[in-house]
């Protein structure tokens, strides 16, 4: 009993050092926030993205006003209760980890706020695609989704 519990205790151990070799750096880049989004995606170039809360209900849209040689322009705007107060949106590379960058958003009429920037971009890769975190007077807002919109600079 004792070589088969020495055995046993083997093949343990070689499948969870695999398993670990296999699956810690995939949960380790998880923990991090550096992995995957488990969220689904919002293209926000390709429509509207719209959720409700405890708020109210909200919208979010991106248009491509224009692209030269500084990158592509987009103008961004957000709908959504009345009482809610500054908005901010935090841009964060998806497709390669550029920094973050505050966008932060005006009122433009009753429950109506919008931004014009342009988005960052490599010099190597200008294609970039860009997830967006939502801040309202100061605090993070979960969102049922991810949003996302891909801009593109001008290679070098």
């Amino acid at each position: 009993m004792n070589v088969l519990f020495r055995q046993s205790l083997v093949v343990v151990l070689i499948v969870g050092g695999v398993a670990l070799a296999v699956f810690g750096p995939r949960w380790l880049m998880f923990l991090s926030g550096g992995g995957a989004s488990l969220l689904s995606h919002c293209d926000l170039l390709a429509e509207s993205c719209s959720w409700s809360d405890d708020q109210g209900e909200w919208t979010l849209v991106a248009k491509r006003e224009l692209a030269d040689s500084q990158g592509d322009h987009l103008h961004l705007t957000l709908k959504g209760p009345e009482r809610a107060g500054r908005v901010l949106v935090v841009l964060e590379g998806e497709s390669m980890y550029l920094g973050r960058y505050p966008v932060p958003l005006q009122p433009t009429a009753d429950g109506q706020w919008s931004a014009s920037f342009t988005a960052p971009f490599c010099a190597v890769d200008p294609t970039m695609r860009w997830k967006i975190g939502l801040m309202i007077d100061g605090q993070s807002r979960i969102l049922p989704f991810l949003p996302v919109f891909t801009a593109a600079g001008k290679a070098l």
